[in-house]
């Protein structure tokens, strides 16, 4: 009898066995790459602003005992953009945090997709999208008098940067979950050539 429980994998997402198989078939081969959240400087500035989100998370949760907040989120980044936030900016995040907890969940979901050894079974159907969560967060600290330092150096950074490279990973996921793309050992997205045979991982 068979006890292990099927992926479900949207229209036909490859199984984290054909990932991996996949990436080593093809990860040093010329290919299309669809998303890498590192640029030749460094990580890109999607990837820095998650980062921070999750330094305030971190402080916010353990406030009591980490009362150096510029200490904590200078570990996760604070000043690894161009413009480092200023104390306004880091104030308008923390009292946005309900809008931060929905950027890490829709992180978490992205970062679920690309585990091929511990994959959830439901992980394509429970995929989130950076982008709309982004616009969420827009939504929030436009109601909110006291973000509006956080919005001025978001737009300092490059608000339709982020936002565009938010589209971009969104895409290079849904083609992951379609099974037109694979992702490889160092955590990029690229597309499946037309030469794979699902029947190269077994």
């Amino acid at each position: 009898m068979n006890t292990h429980m099927p992926y479900i994998t949207g229209l036909s997402m490859l199984s984290p066995a054909q990932m991996r198989a996949a990436s080593a078939r093809y990860e040093m081969a010329p290919c299309q790459w669809l998303w890498n959240d590192y640029t030749h400087k460094g990580p890109n500035l999607l990837n820095r602003f998650i980062t921070l989100c999750c330094g305030m998370d971190e402080y916010l949760k353990e406030s009591l005992f980490r009362p150096e907040m510029n200490e904590v989120l200078r570990h996760y980044g604070r000043t690894d953009f161009d413009h480092v936030p200023s104390q306004e900016a880091i104030v308008g995040l923390a009292v946005m945090w309900g809008s931060i907890t929905n950027i890490l969940e829709a992180e978490s979901s992205f970062c679920a997709l690309m585990d091929d050894e511990n994959r959830p079974l439901d992980a394509a159907l429970k995929f989130l999208s950076m982008r709309a969560t982004l616009e969420l967060l827009r939504r929030a600290i436009h109601k909110e008098p006291r973000a509006l330092g956080l919005w001025y150096w978001l737009g300092r950074i490059g608000w339709d940067d982020l936002l565009a490279l938010a589209d971009q990973r969104d895409h290079a996921a849904r083609e992951l979950i379609a099974g037109r793309a694979f992702c490889g050992a160092e955590g990029g997205i690229a597309v499946l050539p037309s030469n794979w045979s699902s029947h190269a991982a077994a």
